[in-house]
């Protein structure tokens, strides 16, 4: 999907919400983590009929696609010019404004 695409599907307006989502989503993974003693993070998660990995090793792959979707929709607002915006505790001088 092109970048001015997505942004008309989506539209300004709909970031707030989908902001609140982002955050109220890392606070969900946050605590299910904390949650987690070393015997759990090790603990083998079946991911097909043959084969298993460590509980640990899904959650790293979570947080790294989380990653590429990040980069993706940096993309999509680099393409259409969109101002990015300051995040709370960010210095001033890596903070760009459009």
């Amino acid at each position: 999907m092109k970048a001015d695409t997505l942004l008309a599907f989506v539209g300004y307006h709909a970031l707030p919400t989908i902001h609140a989502f982002c955050l109220d989503e890392d606070k969900r993974l946050r605590k299910y983590v904390e949650s987690l003693d070393d015997a759990a993070l090790l603990e083998p998660l079946a991911t097909g009929p043959d084969f298993a990995v460590p509980r640990w090793l899904i959650l790293a792959h979570v947080v790294n696609h989380g990653t590429q979707h990040r980069s993706e929709v940096a993309r999509y607002f680099t393409l259409l010019d969109a101002p990015v915006l300051k995040w709370p505790g960010e210095p001033e001088k890596f903070a760009l404004t459009g």
